[in-house]
């Protein structure tokens, strides 16, 4: 059986789905996986609630995406570009709402000498992040911004992202 291509660039949706709007990079995720065309050389990565875990599939990849909900300040549906120096730039500061999230999972693959060489993170302010099983009507909205987010990045490295016909 032949050996599967590694991805040339990882997309990776993070948080917790029970908690509204904290699953937005989940949702964003299955946004991208429902409407587009992904390219052979993407992975697309269901990471959850993060943890410690997500260092193995962060430490496997030199390009990556993150989908995530962070807690920058900003008020609720704001979209957040972050590269890696600014994510870098926040220690101390909580980006992920997570318990063990992203910026730990990246530390730690930096500690192993498997750090990204180009890492984005693309996010959104929460609203809501109560127990529930739906984002908020306002982060819904944000699904689509995100996803063209996620294909402007991607064009930079020479992928091209193609919508589904509607």
């Amino acid at each position: 059986m032949p050996k599967r291509k590694k991805a040339k660039i990882l997309i990776l949706g993070v948080g917790n789905v029970l908690r509204r709007d904290d699953g937005f990079g989940v949702a964003a995720l299955e946004y991208i996986r429902t409407r587009y065309d992904v390219p052979e050389d993407v992975l697309l990565f269901d990471g959850g609630a993060g943890g410690i875990a997500l260092t193995s599939i962060i430490g496997e990849h030199k390009k990556i995406i993150i989908l995530d909900a962070v807690s920058a300040g900003s008020l609720p549906g704001a979209m957040h570009r972050i590269t890696k120096k600014n994510i870098a730039k926040t220690r101390g500061k909580t980006l992920s709402p997570h318990t063990f999230g992203v910026e730990e999972a990246l530390t730690l693959a930096g500690f192993e000498g498997r750090s990204p060489d180009d890492l984005i993170l693309i996010g959104v302010e929460p609203l809501d992040t109560t127990s529930g099983l739906e984002l908020s009507a306002l982060l819904k909205l944000r699904l689509p911004i995100a996803a063209e987010m996620v294909r402007t990045e991607l064009k930079r490295h020479g992928v091209i992202m193609k919508a589904f016909p509607r």
